[in-house]
C-alpha cells in the first residue's frame, strides 16, 4: 500500500501519503497521547487507544470519531483478531494492551449511520458517553511487581507486587524461594 496511519504525542493520529511523502489527514481523537492502533484492512475505519486509557474508533474517509470505552489505564496497544468476521449484530471484537496485566475484550457494536456530519473530525471529549461500559471478557495476568530490592549477597531480590504480597527470588537458578501474603 502507499498509505500509513501514524499516531504520536501530540495526541493526533496522522494519515501519510507515501508516494507523495505527505501527510493527507490528522485527526485528533484523544485528550492525550495516542500509543496504540488499530486498521481495518478495508481502510475505512481505525481503533486507537490512549494514555487517558480511552479507545476510540475513528472513520478514516469520514473523520468522525466515537469513544467507544474509557478505561483506568493507558492503552499501549490494539489488536483485533478476525476483521471481517463481525458477529451476528455486526459488532467487532477487540483485545486491549494496557499498563496492567489482565487484557480486556471489549465487544465494539458496529458504527452509527454515516449521516453524522455535525460530529465531523470533533474530538470525543471525556465527558461523552461510552458505547462499552464494560469489557466482555478479561484475560487477568499475574500480580505486577511494585517494588524490589537487591540484597547483600547480590544472588537475592526481595519484590513486592500489586497484590501487596512479598517474595525472595533466587537470581541465580530463577525461581521464588518463598512467598509472604499481604499483611493484614
Amino acid at each position: 500500500g502507499t498509505r500509513l496511519l501514524s499516531c504520536g504525542s501530540d495526541r493526533t493520529l496522522r494519515l501519510w501519503h507515501l508516494g507523495e511523502r505527505r501527510c493527507e489527514a490528522v485527526y485528533h481523537p484523544h485528550d492525550a497521547s495516542v500509543f496504540g492502533l488499530a486498521v481495518d484492512p478495508r481502510w475505512t475505519r481505525v481503533f486507537t487507544g490512549g494514555a487517558d486509557g480511552s479507545i476510540v474508533e475513528t472513520s478514516i474517509s469520514g473523520g468522525c470519531s466515537r469513544r467507544l470505552c474509557n478505561g483506568a489505564h493507558a492503552v499501549l496497544g490494539l489488536h483485533v483478531p478476525s476483521w471481517g468476521v463481525d458477529g451476528a449484530d455486526g459488532a467487532t471484537e477487540m483485545w486491549a494492551a494496557t499498563t496492567d496485566s489482565s487484557v480486556p475484550l471489549y465487544h465494539v457494536p458496529p458504527p452509527p449511520p454515516r449521516n453524522t456530519a455535525s460530529s465531523r473530525h470533533k474530538p470525543p471529549s471525556a465527558r461523552t458517553v461510552p458505547c462499552c461500559s464494560k469489557p466482555s471478557a478479561v484475560m487477568p495476568g499475574r500480580p505486577a511487581i511494585q517494588r524490589f530490592s537487591v540484597l547483600p549477597d547480590r544472588e537475592h531480590v526481595l519484590t513486592e507486587d500489586t497484590d501487596r504480597s512479598c517474595a525472595l527470588w533466587d537470581v541465580t537458578k530463577g525461581v521464588c524461594v518463598e512467598r509472604w501474603p499481604p499483611a493484614a
